[in-house]
């Protein structure tokens, strides 16, 4: 069997280029148009596409991203223009926390990772 692996994801987007630059100042990656590439000259990248609509209903498919802090990630975002959406309940028991945000065009993704004091929309 051959080996499959994940290189990037393709989002759909109205700015595609304005939204490509807003994801590479949240994760530190390097913007080259309307892709944001992932560190070290590696394959990963997500990738934004122009499409004429605007982001309609819940995503189908999102990206899941680890913090060590969560609430510092979350507070981060927010500044930067990402919205808060929900936090996820876990039991306490699981020793993780997860919070859904909105990037700047809607489209949902989530920062997990460690519990810690702070939970809410930061």
């Amino acid at each position: 069997m051959a080996d499959i692996s994940v290189n990037g994801v393709t989002i759909d987007a109205a700015e595609p280029e304005k939204l490509a630059a807003w994801w590479a100042k949240a994760l530190d990656w390097e913007v080259d148009g309307r892709i944001c590439r992932g560190p070290g000259g590696g394959s990963q990248r997500i990738e934004f596409m122009p499409v004429p609509e605007s982001k309609q209903v819940k995503n189908r498919v999102h990206i899941d991203f680890g913090a060590d802090d969560v609430q510092a990630a979350v507070d981060r975002l927010v500044a930067m223009g990402a919205t808060f959406a929900w936090e996820e309940e876990f039991p306490p028991e699981s020793g993780y926390r997860n919070v859904v945000l909105r990037d700047p065009e809607g489209n949902e993704f989530c920062v997990g990772g460690p519990p810690d004091a702070a939970p809410g929309p930061g």
